[in-house]
Parts: C-alpha cells; structure tokens; sequence
C-alpha cells in the first residue's frame, strides 16, 4: 500500500465519523478521496468515495444531488452500490414524510 493509497483509507474512516455531526467536512474529504482515487487510478475507491458524497447529500436533504452521485457511482463501478444508495435514499425519504 503507498501513503495516498492509505490515505484514501483513513479519509473513509473520517467521513464515517464525521458525517452525521460535520456533513460538509465529511463531503470535502470524501471529494479528496475522490481526486486521489483518480490519480492513482482505483477505480473501486473512486465508486466508494461518490458513494460516501452521494450520502452526505442525502442526509443534508439534497436529494437531487445525492441521486447524481449515486449515478456517478454507478458509471464508475458497481450496480449494487447505486442500488444499496437509492434504497438508502427511499429510507430517508420515508423517513423525513412521517
């Protein structure tokens, strides 16, 4: 593993932290994750990082900009993340109506 690779690990452990207390931080480094993932081409870390800002999106109540995300991922990587997303994101709205 290099550093930007271990980076990309400790950045997900924040945002996991983070997320629910401090979106918008969370969301930044999740975006960090992202540029990194790129540069080192890790095309599964990438998906994981528009995943994790697809969520703060969702939990911010910007569901426009979550389901972008969540699509992004898709593109990227695997069909079950954008679906795990999308159920998620019909919890909260179920949620959010009670």
């Amino acid at each position: 593993m290099t550093p930007d690779s271990q980076k990309i690990g400790v950045i997900g452990a924040l945002f996991d932290r983070l997320v629910y207390q401090n979106t918008d931080t969370a969301q930044y480094l999740a975006r960090q994750a992202i540029d990194i993932s790129k540069r080192l081409k890790m095309p599964a870390d990438e998906a994981n990082s528009w995943y994790k800002v697809g969520m703060s999106h969702a939990i911010k109540g910007n569901y426009p900009s979550a389901i972008e995300a969540f699509l992004t991922t898709h593109e990227i990587f695997s069909p079950s993340i954008i679906n795990l997303g999308l159920l998620l994101l019909k919890r909260d709205w179920a949620i959010s109506i009670k």
